[in-house]
C-alpha cells in the first residue's frame, strides 16, 4: 500500500463505525475517568513529538542559515506551526495521561549537526532533503495513527496538522 493510498483511505477508515461496547479516550475525557491510550496511540505521540521536534530545530536553522530568501521566510512559518502543533500534541498526550518526551534520535542530531557546518547552496539542499524526508515520515505515522485510533480528538489533530502539512510541502515544490 502506497502512502497516498493510505492518506486517501484515512479519512473513510476514520468514519468507520466503533463498537458500542468500545471505550474510547474521548468518552472517558469527557466523564472524567482516566484510561490508557493504545499502544498505537502511545507510539504516535512519542513520534509524532519526536519528528516535530526535529522539523522545528531544522526549520529555526534553516530561518537563519539559509541563503534562499524564500526558503528562510518558508522555514519560519513551519517553525511557527511547529511549535504550534508539538504544543497541541503535547496538550492532547497530558489530557490521555502521558508525558511525551521528544528526544531527538541519533540519526536526527546527526543531520542537525551536518546541517550547522554547511554553508550556501549546499545549506540550502541538504535542509530541503532533511525537510522533505520529515514530512515524508510524518505522513506515514499520522496516517497510520489516522486510520488506527479510535480517539476522535487525535483524528481532529491528525486532520489539522495534515492540511498545514500539505501547505508545506506545497511551498517546498
Amino acid at each position: 500500500m502506497t502512502l497516498r493510498s493510505i492518506l486517501l483511505a484515512a479519512p473513510f477508515l476514520a468514519m468507520a463505525p466503533v463498537a458500542s461496547a468500545q471505550v474510547t479516550v474521548s468518552t472517558v475525557l469527557d466523564s472524567g475517568q482516566q484510561t490508557e491510550p493504545t499502544p498505537a496511540d502511545k507510539l504516535f505521540f512519542a513520534q509524532g513529538a519526536q519528528s516535530t521536534e526535529y522539523e522545528l530545530k531544522l526549520a529555526e536553522l534553516a530561518a537563519q542559515n539559509a541563503t534562499s530568501e524564500k526558503i528562510r521566510h518558508h522555514a519560519q512559518i513551519v517553525a511557527d506551526d511547529d511549535r504550534a502543533y508539538l504544543q497541541a500534541l503535547r496538550n492532547l498526550a497530558a489530557q490521555c495521561y502521558l508525558d511525551v518526551l521528544s528526544p531527538l534520535s541519533d540519526d536526527q542530531q546527526e543531520r542537525i549537526q551536518t546541517l550547522h557546518v554547511l554553508k550556501g547552496a549546499a545549506f540550502d539542499h541538504a535542509y530541503s532533503e532533511a525537510f522533505s524526508d520529515s514530512l515524508d515520515a510524518d505522513a506515514q505515522l499520522t496516517g497510520y495513527e489516522a486510520a488506527t485510533t479510535f480517539n476522535p480528538h487525535i483524528k481532529d489533530l491528525i486532520a489539522k496538522y495534515d492540511q498545514i502539512r500539505q501547505s508545506h510541502q506545497e511551498q517546498t515544490n
